[in-house]
């Protein structure tokens, strides 16, 4: 039996990308999906990926339909230390979200962090799934979060590294732990990266020190990036000083 086709929708809330920037990330993230993704997630029944992926750009003559999964740019951040996440619509459907100008705040590109909360939310789109490694410690399937930090090398949109089913113990093993080949043992994290830790029923994070300090960097510059995704030049000043 096919597996029927999973379209995900980029939708601009107001944010600064321009919609030639949507498309192309799209088109880069699809491409990703349905290539060396799918090659690594979708061959093994036991890895559950939501695949085959169809990534596109939304538009007001092209708006994403009841069936179809929404990956939201926004102006404000509305949880403590996330550049994204993903979660799930009231019809329970993967829903998404990133925050485009507080991920250049830190340097990275929106499309990364694009390319990470659609990529888990194709293997983990209930978040309801754990894996138990080799060393008997028990963590979330999250295949982007714990290489979140490594980029592909690429041309285009930049975008991100993941781990694939054997990082878990999932699968037939073959394709290494991580797209780049940077991870050396199940469970590994890389630095920048975390993962979620299940221990007697309570969850812990492991290599969260980037997280902390995003969050520590909240609160006090929410005006400043109201100004800077409306500003073209303030954007292209603070990208070349790193402010």
């Amino acid at each position: 039996m096919t597996q029927p086709m999973t379209s995900v929708v980029i939708v601009n809330n107001g944010t600064f990308v321009k919609d030639a920037e949507i498309a192309s990330a799209a088109s880069a993230i699809q491409g990703l999906v349905q290539g060396d993704f799918a090659r690594i997630w979708g061959a093994d029944a036991i890895a559950a990926a939501n695949l085959p992926g169809f990534v596109r750009a939304g538009s007001p003559e092209n708006p994403p339909s009841a069936d179809e999964w929404v990956l939201g740019l926004y102006v404000d951040p509305d949880r403590p230390g996330a550049l994204g996440y993903h979660a799930k619509t009231a019809p329970g459907l993967p829903w998404m979200k990133i925050f485009p100008s507080l991920a250049e705040d830190e340097g990275t590109d929106w499309s990364v962090e694009a390319c990470h909360e659609i990529l888990e939310a194709l293997v983990d789109p209930e978040l309801s799934r754990w894996a138990r490694l080799p060393d008997g410690r028990t963590i979330a399937v999250e295949v982007c979060d714990p290489v979140q930090a490594d980029v592909l090398p690429r041309s285009g949109p930049a975008l991100c590294d993941f781990v694939t089913p054997s990082y878990f113990g999932l699968g037939a093993g073959g394709d290494g732990l991580d797209l780049l080949g940077l991870l050396e043992s199940p469970g590994e994290v890389r630095p920048g990266g975390y993962n979620q830790l299940l221990e007697d029923g309570n969850i812990s994070i492991v290599g969260a020190a980037e997280g902390v300090r995003r969050q520590k960097r909240k609160g006090s510059r929410v005006w400043l990036r109201k100004y800077r995704n409306e500003n073209v030049v303030c954007r292209g000043v603070r990208r070349l000083l790193r402010i």
